[in-house]
This record gives structure tokens, C-alpha cells and sequence, in this order.
């Protein structure tokens, strides 16, 4: 995490739904969620980092942009307003998810299932019209198509497997109980 970013679990909303006594949950469902939270982080933080690659003009979009959430919800939130456990551990997986999906890393088809979507073949033909570059068409298409649809394929993140070092399957969130 970079020396700027504040630690996420120092955050209101991450304290008072994990650290802290909380009257709707017990310690050990504290434990239970923020450890499933972190198991999925680092398994999305796979993901958020192959965005600077695939779009190298965004801004900074790896895990410390996402850990960052925590703090502007805690801010948006107010001091009063408390998660229990299973909410901040939903907050968090939505915050991971969204940003995931703007990666090519989160189509296990890579580019290749992305061409096959109707927006990258519509931006493809916009650019190319536009500069007659199959190349520059097909980086900016692709680059457009990932902005585009992080959204929409955000949705689909939970239910895709990716193949592991041993072949296995490997999900984002790997506790079915979650």
C-alpha cells in the first residue's frame, strides 16, 4: 500500500464492523467476514493490478484505489452510521468487483471474449473509420470496450472461474458460506 493511502482497516466503517464490540455480531462472525473480505481482496488485487496495463491512461485503479473506498464511504457515511459484519463484508465485495472488471484479466477469454462483444466490435469500427489503423482501432477498442462494460461484466465477476497454477478452478470468492 502506498505510503499516502490510508491502511482500510482503520477506517470507521471497516473498525466498528470488525474490530470494535459490536451488538449485531459477535467475534467470531467479525472474524468470519473480514477474513473472507481479505481472502477475496487478494485474489481481486490479481485482477486490479493488470489495469494499468490494459489501460494505461486511467488513473490508478490497483487494490490501494479500491482500499481507498473504505475511507470515502466512512467519510460519506458520518461517524454515526455503523455495518454489521455481513454488510461491510457485501460493501467491500462490491467495491472489489466493480473495479476488477475493468481488466482483461477478469474475461478468462482475454481479449479474445472481448472481441466477441457487440461494444468492442462497435468502437473497433469507430476508430478504424476514424484512422484507418487496424492496430491503434483494435488498442483503443479494447481500452474503450474495458471502461465501457466494467459495469456490466461486474455483475457476472462471482460466478467466472479462472484456471490456477495446478488447472483448478479459482474463483473470486472461493467460501461457498459467503
Amino acid at each position: 500500500m502506498c505510503s499516502v493511502c490510508m491502511d482500510f482497516k482503520k477506517t470507521a466503517l471497516w473498525q466498528k464492523a470488525f474490530e470494535m464490540p459490536n451488538a449485531n455480531a459477535n467475534s467470531t462472525e467479525q472474524k468470519f467476514f473480514s477474513h473472507g473480505y481479505e481472502r477475496m481482496r487478494s485474489r481481486a488485487s490479481v485482477l486490479t493490478e493488470r489495469i494499468s496495463s490494459d489501460l494505461p491512461h486511467m488513473t490508478i485503479h490497483d487494490v490501494t484505489h479500491l482500499d481507498a473506498l473504505w475511507e470515502m464511504a466512512s467519510i460519506a457515511a458520518g461517524e454515526h452510521y455503523d455495518l454489521n459484519p455481513a454488510e461491510a463484508f457485501v460493501f467491500g465485495c462490491a467495491v472489489l468487483v466493480h473495479d476488477a472488471a475493468m481488466s482483461l484479466a477478469a474475461f478468462p477469454g482475454g481479449v479474445t471474449e472481448l472481441k466477441c462483444t457487440v461494444e468492442w466490435k462497435d468502437f473497433y469500427a469507430r476508430h478504424f473509420e476514424a484512422s484507418s489503423d487496424e492496430v491503434f482501432a483494435a488498442q483503443r477498442a479494447t481500452e474503450d470496450a474495458l471502461r465501457f462494460l466494467h459495469g456490466k461484466h461486474a455483475e457476472k465477476l462471482m460466478g467466472i472461474s479462472w484456471s490456477g497454477p495446478q488447472l483448478q478452478q479459482i474463483f473470486l470468492l472461493e467460501d461457498m458460506e459467503l
